[in-house]
């Protein structure tokens, strides 16, 4: 129990000797207890500053400017930035407060500007305004209570103030302050290109509608694409890793493993991904063509940029709307039925074409079944494929007020199932459950 005692006695007058020793680095400011000067011109605020320059050791300089699209770094390379996040970098350093400060030739005996870690500065900081204005700050070490070390190139005074702004330059990358946001939408956009491996699917707008051209051509789901383009637009990557790589293919990024191309006639923008970045994770190297930093991808959003093909086509049987059709023609294996449309509802018979006055009143519930199951339900699968034509069971045709085709549908049904496929016979089958 006594040994206790002794080691606890014993450490408490250690961490009391440290502390000591420490203090001067806050008390070499002078007096922490007096009046705060703002070390930037008081006038200024993050509104008025336009430029920034920041210098770290080893020639790693970064060059921010503002314009009427908001902030970007324009070296070493062109990079949108998060607007929010340099406004608090200003914020900090408007916020900046003396508690005292020193003719570089008045510092206390045992400090120097090396020693302050000024000479040379870990960090530099240049800020311009809009009306020509300009302030650099050198920021050292930091002290205890809050503390750092800084000089004002404006007058060379070597500065005690609060540490926010060295907790921001120093405790932050300044490449984590770039847009994370990996897709850029052409306001154009005409064509959507996404790659994998050796296969393409190819998107293709006609005025408000999309199409799929590869690799097949059929209806996309207009509606899926827009929602996709939106979760695109907020799809970012999750850290930038590496700027300005000397070899791309070492990260299988040339060639890529997968990309996506987004078009118009404005513009082209486009995302690679390529190698995982470790054995056990999902998450894979990503860049953005043209920006010459390396980024990390997660599952998540490489599911956004790349989502399952099926999913970008039209799950409807067919494009032609139920009030565009005058004449439906079901071809049956043993005769054909029509049903012809009058101002009443319709009128059907078995063996006659549609324009034979014999035909009879039908069910208007039951057509009208029948166009909305084929335009408007929509398939739990949809599958590029061919039909399995052993498997067909009719097809149906439907006719516009002009007399000619609108659409025709081959129909199939699973022996093992009972669910029924449409075809378009543009090689994509939409399968619906037997209760069709």
């Amino acid at each position: 129990m006594k040994a206790s005692w002794i080691i606890v006695t014993w450490s408490i007058l250690l961490v009391l000797v440290l502390f000591l020793w420490l203090i001067p680095e806050t008390d070499d400011g002078g007096n922490i207890t007096g009046p705060r000067v703002p070390v930037l011109p008081a006038d200024w605020d993050p509104g008025s500053i336009t430029g920034i320059r920041i210098e770290y050791p080893e020639d790693r300089t970064f060059v921010l400017e503002r314009s009427e699209n908001g902030w970007m770094q324009v070296e070493p390379f062109s990079h949108p930035v998060e607007g929010y996040i340099i406004r608090q970098l200003l914020i900090d350093a408007l916020g900046l407060m003396a508690h005292d400060s020193f003719e570089p030739g008045a510092l206390p005996s045992n400090r120097s500007l090396e020693s302050l870690s000024l000479d040379p500065a870990r960090v530099t900081i240049h800020m311009a305004t809009q009306d020509g204005q300009e302030r650099e700050l050198h920021l050292g070490r930091r002290s205890l209570a809050g503390r750092a070390w800084l000089q004002n190139d404006a007058d060379q005074r070597v500065i005690v103030a609060d540490s926010k702004l060295h907790q921001r330059l120093l405790g932050q990358d300044p490449i984590q302050w770039r847009s994370r946001s990996l897709v850029q939408v052409p306001a154009d956009l005409d064509t959507i290109i996404f790659t994998i491996g050796d296969r393409s699917s190819r998107l293709q707008r006609e005025g408000t509608s999309w199409r799929m051209t590869e690799p097949v051509t059929t209806r996309a789901d207009s509606e899926a694409i827009d929602r996709l383009l939106m979760a695109m637009g907020r799809a970012g990557n999750t850290a930038f890793m590496m700027d300005q790589p000397d070899e791309l293919g070492i990260y299988g990024l040339d060639p890529p493993q997968a990309s996506l191309v987004l078009s118009g006639p404005g513009g082209r923008h486009e995302v690679r991904l390529g190698n995982p970045i470790e054995l056990d994770s999902q998450d894979r190297y990503g860049m953005v063509a043209g920006v010459p930093t390396i980024v990390r991808v997660d599952q998540a959003t490489q599911s956004t940029l790349f989502p399952p093909e099926y999913g970008l086509l039209d799950p409807t049987g067919s494009a032609a709307r139920p009030e565009d059709v005058r004449w439906v023609e079901v071809r049956l294996p043993d005769g054909t039925f029509s049903l012809r449309r009058n101002l009443d509802g319709f009128l059907g018979g078995h063996g006659i074409d549609a324009e034979d006055d014999s035909l009879v009143p039908v069910a208007p519930e039951l057509v009208d079944q029948l166009l909305q199951q084929l335009t408007t339900s929509r398939a739990q699968q949809v599958s590029v494929q061919e039909y399995p034509s052993r498997f067909k069971v009719a097809t149906i045709i439907l006719h516009g007020f002009n007399g000619r085709p609108v659409d025709a549908i081959n129909v199939v049904e699973d022996p093992s199932t009972g669910n029924i496929g449409l075809d378009n016979g543009d090689g994509v089958l939409r399968i619906f459950p037997a209760r069709m």
